[in-house]
């Protein structure tokens, strides 16, 4: 039994010492970074979509040409007349053109496509409008991808899901919307928004 205990604590004894040798050997690290790296700015345009009167959803472009049914970059809602306005943000290219094709998302089937090359110009920014000849089905999601094509023939490719409200009030929706963003951002206008809200009195 006497055995036992004095292996024991002999056990004991060897695995404190190598504890404290090792904590002692063991050199701490400590790496030091001097210097920090800004993410570089979009090269690509920006783009915005314009639905009832308002810009929304905010696109990046990408280099390469990806399967619309894959992204979910942004859900563009439309109302009947099926049109909305791709508001362009030029940096240094300047766009000569602008394709787009709409599919469905089942069997990737195209349902239409068609070009533009006419704009608006306000200063570095370049309206395109586009109208679906296609009469699409109510509240179902379609792929589309819209492609920018500059003075030097380079592509750029920007992707979106467009779904038509019926009777929505499409452009009401949005404009309230708006408003409660900016109200929630000033004092004043705030206390407009408190029936809207659920508050402990």
């Amino acid at each position: 039994m006497l055995k036992h205990i004095y292996r024991i604590i002999i056990l004991i004894g060897v695995f404190s010492a190598s504890l404290f040798y090792f904590s002692k050997d063991i050199k701490e690290v400590v790496f030091e970074i001097d210097n920090t790296v800004d993410m570089e700015d979009a090269t690509f345009p920006l783009v915005t979509l314009k639905s009832g009167g308002e810009e929304i959803n905010l696109l990046h472009g990408y280099s390469s040409n990806l399967n619309a049914n894959k992204l979910r970059e942004a859900v563009t809602p439309l109302d009947m007349e099926q049109a909305f306005e791709v508001v362009i943000h030029q940096k240094e290219d300047t766009i000569m053109k602008l394709n787009y094709e709409i599919r469905e998302f089942t069997d990737n089937e195209l349902i239409e496509s068609n070009s533009v090359s006419v704009f608006e110009e306000n200063g570095d920014e370049k309206t395109a409008k586009i109208k679906f000849r296609t009469e699409l089905a109510k509240e179902k999601e379609y792929a589309v991808k819209i492609t920018l094509i500059t003075s030097k023939s380079q592509k750029m490719y920007y992707y979106t899901r467009v779904k038509i409200y019926p009777d929505a009030h499409l452009k009401e929706q949005l404009e309230f919307i708006m408003d409660f963003h900016n109200a929630i951002q000033d004092k004043e206008k705030a206390q407009e928004i408190k029936k809207y809200l659920e508050f402990d009195p």
